[in-house]
């Protein structure tokens, strides 16, 4: 039996994340042009959150990416101006593929932890941020 392919006419490598200012007032709503944030190297993003990952107040990009096993954090130096991604390996091969990222203060020590929902396994990883 043969089988047909198949290919997707959306590309499934992004090399950036778009963000787009709120720029709404007196009951309409209204964007920015979208900034580019660019995430090189990365494959796939499959998930994304926004939080102050380094408690300076600023909201930080943290993205997980499901075909690699990876996760990146892409901290906010002024607004929407973002440093180059720092990328860590969180795996994939044992719990399945990062699908869903949650950002909170899992284990109540002042730093936010990351939660990640994979597929096709069903379960979570999660991740507990350590700085010295």
């Amino acid at each position: 039996m043969e089988m047909e392919s198949w290919t997707s006419p959306y590309p499934r490598i992004s090399k950036f994340v778009g963000v787009l200012l709120n720029t709404s007032s007196g009951g309409t709503t209204a964007f920015n042009p979208q900034i580019k944030v660019p995430i090189e190297g990365r494959n796939s993003p499959s998930a994304i959150a926004i939080e102050a990952i380094d408690v300076d107040g600023h909201d930080d990009l943290v993205l997980t990416d499901a075909p690699a096993g990876a996760m990146s954090e892409l901290l906010n130096t002024r607004p929407a101006t973002f440093l180059p991604a720092v990328t860590f390996d969180v795996g994939q091969t044992a719990i399945g593929k990062n699908v869903a990222l949650a950002v909170t203060d899992l284990n109540e020590d002042g730093r936010p932890d990351f939660a990640m929902g994979n597929l096709p396994v069903r379960g979570i990883s999660v991740q507990i941020r350590i700085i010295d």
